[in-house]
């Protein structure tokens, strides 16, 4: 399928208008397809129904037994730990690059500054950069098969999927300028592509609240409050980063709204790691066993009906 073709024709040419292309031709697809199973499912009734039970959505292959359903299952428990180490891997990795970088300063410069161009930490944090997109992306998919309600899960797992293919592009083709040095055309805009980033961000965290119970939504919907806050707290010193001044608190401000992302990205994927061996019934088809009443013991033998 293209789509599956466009990614790997990104990384071979280092073109990011493939990956970015890819994600919404995915996106497209899946819709068509939801479309298309309504059209099929009115013309040929249980007929069809009982063909999308067999066979799988996207690759037309028979859907596992109950054995390979378990299978799966733990599959499902790897993506969403998944979620778990990225945000771990994000957050060691900023700690220990910002001590790496001589002269760099964590409270009052940014993250984007240990990937700029010509940092002494670029490459490390390169590197890091896409094994924390690959597992967001693969969390992402845990997402999507694991939550309720489904239509919820697949739009949360396909926003997260932009949002790491977003976050892979822009630090390999849209780095930030370091400062005081004359602005690249692909450094101007390094701003841009973060926005859409954080907007990707933020409608995940929006959709997935709708994923779990009332206090999760809670802590969801306060989650976006506190990025929005930092978020435009840091915005405000843009115009210094710009001019090559100083910024204090800058960074500090900055990595509260990360950090707390990452928390809401860590803590999704332990609830949904707990609510696994609670569903009632699991997105493969599989059904918890019916409750089965008590049956009647035999009578005492000193028992005698009245009347």
């Amino acid at each position: 399928m293209t789509f599956f073709v466009l990614p790997a024709v990104a990384l071979l040419t280092l073109t990011w208008v493939y990956l970015v292309a890819s994600v919404f031709l995915y996106a497209g697809v899946m819709i068509f397809i939801g479309k298309e199973e309504k059209q099929l499912t009115q013309a040929f009734g249980k007929e069809y129904e009982d063909y999308v039970a067999r066979v799988d959505r996207l690759v037309p292959f028979r859907k596992p037994s109950r054995t390979g359903r378990q299978e799966l299952k733990k599959v499902r428990k790897l993506l969403l730990i998944c979620g778990i180490l990225s945000s771990l891997l994000y957050v060691a990795t900023d700690v220990m690059a910002s001590w790496r970088y001589e002269g760099y300063s964590y409270t009052d410069q940014v993250y984007s500054e240990l990937l700029a161009t010509g940092a002494p930490t670029r490459s490390l944090m390169l590197l890091v950069s896409i094994a924390y997109n690959l597992l967001v992306a693969a969390f992402a998919v845990g997402v999507w098969t694991s939550a309720s309600p489904k239509r919820a899960a697949r739009v949360t797992g396909a926003i997260m999927v932009g949002y790491a293919a977003l976050s892979m592009v822009t630090p390999l083709f849209f780095q930030m300028d370091m400062r005081g040095t004359e602005v690249t055309p692909s450094g101007s805009l390094h701003g841009p592509m973060t926005a859409v980033m954080s907007l990707f961000i933020l409608l995940s965290m929006g959709f997935g609240a709708f994923l779990l119970g009332r206090r999760f939504r809670l802590y969801s919907f306060a989650t976006v409050v506190i990025v929005l806050i930092f978020g435009a707290l840091t915005a405000l010193q843009i115009p210094q980063l710009d001019a090559g001044q100083a910024t204090p608190l800058m960074g500090l401000k900055e990595r509260i709204n990360i950090y707390t992302t990452m928390l809401w990205f860590a803590a999704l994927a332990i609830v949904l790691l707990r609510a696994q061996g609670t569903v009632v019934q699991d997105h493969l088809g599989g059904r918890r066993p019916e409750a089965q009443l008590p049956q009647p013991g035999p009578a005492p033998a000193n028992f005698r009906p009245s009347g």
